[in-house]
């Protein structure tokens, strides 16, 4: 059984290609375009990744606050923030809470 990411991404074509990617490397992929939809995949279908990688800014919400809404009942999994808006201040408040790395969009 391959391992589960979770991808958070609102934009489509980078959140399909995301997808697609690691597919063809072995991952399960789970892509949720809201916080409300990973919060359904995460605690109704209950889906366990091993990773998740998140885009920071979503419709519905603050991905860095959503992680530290969930972090507790998600203790073996790593966390990606992947943002085209990093700011010093979120990069250090996503290492503090635990994730594993913090990425500008090209």
């Amino acid at each position: 059984m391959a391992d589960t990411l979770l991808v958070i991404e609102d934009e489509a074509l980078l959140g399909q290609e995301l997808s697609r990617h690691f597919r063809s490397k072995g991952w399960d992929v789970e892509l949720a375009r809201s916080l409300s939809e990973a919060r359904t995949i995460l605690s109704i279908q209950r889906v366990e990744p091993l990773v998740i990688l998140s885009d920071m800014n979503l419709p519905d919400g603050n991905a860095l606050d959503f992680m530290e809404e969930i972090k507790a009942s998600l203790t073996y999994c790593e966390w990606l923030f992947l943002t085209g808006y990093g700011a010093i201040e979120d990069s250090v408040r996503a290492l503090r809470l635990g994730a594993y790395e913090f990425l500008e969009k090209p």
